[in-house]
């Protein structure tokens, strides 16, 4: 009987001592990650009792089992340096989440490490916009990621509505971006120039931004032209009316000086016939 108590309390220490020699930090506890670049994270792994058991989990389900993931990870573990590493090849959207390196899994006291990988941030808006004056200015900022999206107008930042600036949500691609639209009613020709998207993602502390050229157009603008062209062809008729009253006038008076060919050589005609009277 004391042998079979004291086989069992030295089993149990053994136990207890191989879970509590095996600590895991992670070598960076916030990773950032672009699409399509592939991507590591690592963990420190302090063990005593020589080969621990490793696995990757993301949001609490092993990497293996995710189908997003597949042939695309590769796990290696350097007893050496006492390093565990994730590499995931060719990431798309989805790849960002909370993963864990988990030492001695199924047991009563496993040892794990958190990291949190995040998209990188990426804000886009329209290079130039055209807008005529007095009607509403609207500038749309695509987003990648999950960043906090302010707007900079007129040196003034806006993250919220402010009289007759207005900041919405948008929806794109079943895809709501909080704050990603900027409205300003009655756009002035005062208010040219920049609008600026900032997106920033406060857990992961990066940030992105994207400028807009406003050009504001006289309301007016397009009537110019239209007048310009009215009073060319006003001008134009008038001279073609001028030059043909001109013409007539002068050809009329032509017609009056003329003589007509029987009344040519008039002395001749005269004697002639007075040649013929005497006869």
């Amino acid at each position: 009987m004391k042998n079979f108590v004291l086989c069992v309390t030295l089993n149990f220490l053994f136990f207890i001592s191989s879970v509590i020699s095996i600590e895991i930090t992670a070598v960076e506890q916030t990773v950032v990650f672009t699409p399509k670049t592939s991507f590591s994270i690592q963990c420190n792994v302090s063990d005593t009792t020589g080969n621990p058991q490793i696995i990757w989990k993301k949001d609490q389900n092993e990497v293996t089992n995710i189908e997003s993931l597949k042939n695309k990870i590769e796990t290696t573990y350097n007893a050496t340096k006492g390093l565990a590493t994730l590499k995931i090849n060719n990431p798309k959207e989805d790849a960002g989440g909370n993963y864990s390196c988990v030492a001695n899994p199924k047991t009563a006291e496993e040892t794990s490490a958190l990291i949190h990988v995040a998209r990188s941030v990426l804000v886009k808006v329209q290079a130039n916009i055209n807008v005529v004056e007095e009607e509403k200015l609207r500038v749309q900022c695509k987003v990648l990621g999950n960043p906090e999206i302010t707007w900079i107008f007129q040196n003034e930042t806006y993250n919220e509505t402010k009289g007759r600036v207005h900041v919405e949500d948008y929806t794109e691609d079943g895809k709501t971006v909080k704050n990603g639209m900027l409205i300003v009613d009655g756009i002035t020709q005062a208010e040219r120039g920049f609008v600026t998207c900032i997106g920033e993602d406060l857990f992961t502390n990066t940030s992105s931004s994207s400028q807009c050229m406003v050009r504001v157009k006289d309301k007016y603008a397009a009537l110019w032209p239209f007048l310009g062209i009215c009073a060319e062809v006003i001008v134009l008729c008038a001279i073609i009316i001028i030059y043909e009253k001109k013409r007539n006038k002068t050809e009329l008076e032509e017609s009056d000086t003329d003589q007509s060919p029987d009344q040519k050589n008039t002395p001749d005609h005269g004697k002639d016939a007075n040649l013929r009277h005497r006869q």
